[in-house]
């Protein structure tokens, strides 16, 4: 078993408060982003894109390039069309 050491309650509050305010901005700004970015993901970081890309490698790379750390980063991939959620226990392979 791996031990990780985790940062202080006070930092992953405050990260999980931003997390929560980036996604936020996701609602808030979302015909905005559909304009702008159609049919790419888009990173929000402290209330700002940080990268947009329809291709998600290079998504993910402009993210680390700008030293972004994607596991704290707002993602959603930005469309006009509405995508078909897949019910979990089909992802999982229980039905």
């Amino acid at each position: 078993m791996t031990t990780y050491d985790l940062p202080p309650d006070d930092v992953l509050m405050a990260e999980y408060k931003q997390f929560t305010k980036d996604n936020q901005y996701f609602k808030d700004h979302w015909e905005e982003l559909k304009r702008k970015y159609p049919d790419c993901y888009v990173a929000v970081f402290k209330g700002r894109v940080r990268a947009a890309s329809p291709d998600r490698a290079v998504f993910l790379d402009e993210l680390r390039r700008k030293g972004i750390p994607p596991q704290n980063t707002a993602r959603r991939y930005v469309s006009e069309k509405r995508r078909k959620r897949v019910p979990y226990d089909v992802v999982r392979g229980i039905r």
